[in-house]
């Protein structure tokens, strides 16, 4: 400080240096923790789901499917609406037809659409799985439908991914992983 009561040029520069080195390095971590919380926030409404469909599947005694948008931006978990899928013509539409009219929403909408910052992807050979009225998630809403074996759903933001891991007893396990700047 000088005589006068001010601060010289050089005592200012050096206290903004100081404040943008502080401030970057916090806006970095705020940055990850926010990204950390978007992609938690989509898979945890994932998870979510999955288990409403299989609780619903062994509430109501009655096969549930969850079915991905042929874009995969969407899915639906949905109840049977007729007695029972006896007819394979049943179970093929079940397994293809995304707006099959004899399967109704149990979400609180007719789909969940994923938020769209956030990247999410499925194993390709599964795009629609069922549960059976035992709860057990199987790959045809049949009585012989082959339990699902281990699936990973990957969630990715912004350097951020988690791994939803499910299989025919429900989701197993999640995992998280940050990318280092």
């Amino acid at each position: 400080m000088s005589r006068r009561g001010g601060y010289t040029l050089m005592e200012i520069l050096a206290v903004i240096s100081i404040l943008a080195v502080v401030l970057s390095t916090g806006f970095d971590q705020t940055s990850s923790f926010f990204a950390a919380q978007r992609v938690q926030a989509e898979a945890l409404t994932f998870i979510q789901d999955i288990r409403a469909g299989r609780y619903g599947a062994l509430a109501d005694q009655m096969y549930h499917r969850f079915i991905v948008r042929g874009d995969g931006l969407a899915y639906r978990v949905q109840v049977y609406d007729n007695a029972g899928l006896t007819d394979v013509a049943n179970i093929d539409d079940a397994k293809t037809n995304y707006n099959s009219t004899v399967w109704a929403s149990i979400l609180d909408a007719e789909e969940r659409e994923f938020d769209p910052s956030v990247t999410v992807v499925f194993p390709n050979t599964l795009r629609v799985f069922f549960l059976r009225p035992d709860g057990m998630l199987v790959d045809s809403p049949t009585v012989n439908g082959a339990p699902l074996g281990d699936n990973l759903a990957t969630f990715t933001y912004e350097g951020v991914t988690l791994q939803v891991n499910f299989n025919a007893m429900g989701v197993a396990a999640s995992t998280e992983y940050y990318e280092d700047y």
